[in-house]
């Protein structure tokens, strides 16, 4: 309701006729492993990049791989590492099905695509040369093979990284994007996260908002966290500056995560999550990217051509 979702899914139904025809957006999500059994998600494909030979493995576990994980987890930390990929895949496209949430996005083909480095136990990652490695590898296989409009990266670079390391992944990024866009294969998007850090500008946050070239650019998206509160106000734990583009709603936003048998509680004693729920409210750059990546697939189907 906070970005009018409603009045564009009836815009679209009445053109359509109804929620299957209208048109299928192809939608990629890079994050941690999509757990592809939760009822309220349909997930087309899951890959996952391993750089031990630098292959890729289409659906690499078992379907319950994911659940397990997520039900061992004892806190809260460890608990929304694993099912963070999820969670905005929920917002993205939890399916019209009438029980738990709607996505954003009407009628989407949702590709998964994580790294060994972007499956998080613990809640914590850092980027590495095979991790940028292992996101190009991701990126193309979302371009190139799945044929994905519209690309969501609801993740970013730790505060430790150096300038010049940061710098060098970007322009990596960007020359594969680069080379695309010069081929012609050009018809993406990338909605990528902002950065929680509040000492720290959102054109230094991930290997995405650091891209300065301005074709590439005019191909990404940046999105930080609106509190969702009318009337709308800047959440405060989040990067800053003018690379930001566009505010969505990322503050306690309710979406789809694994179950686990036990409630769990953050680092200070709170609880965060009550056992046996597939849903749970989490806040962040991370939950306001997905509502983006959501638009922009309506916006893609109102205008297939």
């Amino acid at each position: 309701e906070a970005i009018n979702a409603p009045s564009a899914w009836q815009m679209l139904i009445d053109k359509y006729g109804s929620v299957s025809s209208v048109p299928t957006i192809r939608v990629g999500v890079i994050d941690a492993y999509v757990d592809q059994t939760h009822p309220d998600l349909q997930i087309e494909h899951n890959w996952m990049f391993t750089t031990k030979g630098n292959a890729f493995f289409e659906d690499p576990f078992s379907e319950t791989y994911i659940t397990e994980l997520a039900s061992e987890a004892k806190t809260w930390e460890d608990f929304s590492g694993v099912v963070h990929g999820t969670h905005v895949a929920g917002t993205i496209s939890a399916r019209f099905n009438g029980k738990g949430i709607n996505g954003v996005a009407l009628n989407c083909e949702l590709y998964g695509a994580s790294t060994e480095e972007l499956f998080w136990k613990s809640g914590v990652y850092e980027e590495t040369i095979s991790s940028i490695y292992g996101k190009i590898s991701v990126l193309s296989l979302l371009i190139e093979k799945s044929n994905c409009q519209v690309i969501n990266y609801s993740m970013g670079f730790t505060e430790k990284p150096s300038d010049s390391y940061r710098h060098s992944a970007g322009e990596k990024v960007a020359d594969v994007l680069g080379k695309y866009i010069q081929l012609g294969k050009d018809d993406f998007l990338i909605v990528a996260a902002a950065g929680n850090y509040p000492e720290q500008e959102a054109a230094n946050s991930s290997i995405f908002t650091i891209i300065t070239d301005e074709v590439v650019k005019s191909h990404i998206i940046v999105v930080g966290n609106a509190i969702n509160d009318l009337p709308f106000r800047y959440y405060p734990q989040q990067c800053y500056g003018e690379r930001i583009d566009v505010m969505a709603p990322g503050t306690d936003i309710y979406s789809t995560v694994s179950l686990n048998e036990q409630d769990l509680y953050n680092q200070r004693g709170e609880k965060i999550y009550s056992a046996n729920q597939q849903f749970v409210f989490m806040t962040g750059t991370s939950m306001a990217a997905p509502h983006v990546t959501g638009l922009a697939a309506l916006v893609w189907a109102a205008n297939p051509d």
